[in-house]
């Protein structure tokens, strides 16, 4: 919970990060990192801390604008019809995500391999649905579902294992 003197409103936003309509209120998520600097000791006006809280607060937004898209849009129609059944594969997809339970990033690689129905899905878009995924508050398996079921409702089925950086 934020104190008092957190602004709730702003004029500087971020278009819409979070998939609400609403944009990411930049000037909040300052607030609320000068608010975590002061409850951790620090002093935000130091010279080393002067503009963590703006930059903190559009990393935030950077990290998390998958919430901001939609996958008919992202697909765009590059759905091609082929008469062809077996697996199609696209390895080494490199992603980075922010995990919900502490607020912190975690990276990797995925592979993706479905089966296409009469249709295959753009190459070029595969990366596009592992890092629409990707940019959630989010956790492992759940990316890992996510971006399956994305590919089992428009084909046969699918696999997605991932290989987390250490």
């Amino acid at each position: 919970m934020a104190k008092q003197g957190v602004k709730r409103r702003s004029q500087r936003q971020i278009e819409d990060v979070n998939g609400s309509g609403k944009p990411a209120d930049l000037d909040v998520l300052q607030s609320l990192v000068t608010e975590m600097l002061l409850a951790l000791g620090e002093k935000p006006g130091r010279n080393g801390l002067l503009k963590t809280p703006e930059r903190v607060a559009k990393a935030l937004a950077f990290m998390t604008q998958g919430y901001q898209r939609d996958i008919d849009q992202l697909l765009n129609g590059a759905l091609f019809p082929i008469e062809y059944d077996e697996m199609v594969i696209v390895k080494d997809i490199g992603f980075f995500s922010m995990c919900e339970h502490h607020l912190l990033p975690f990276f990797g690689k995925v592979h993706v391999g479905y089966l296409p129905n009469k249709k295959v899905v753009g190459l070029s878009k595969i990366p596009r649905i592992v890092d629409m995924f990707a940019r959630r508050l989010q956790v492992q398996e759940r990316l890992t579902v996510q971006i399956a079921e994305t590919l089992k409702t428009r084909d046969r089925g699918g696999s997605v294992p991932q290989r987390p950086s250490t």
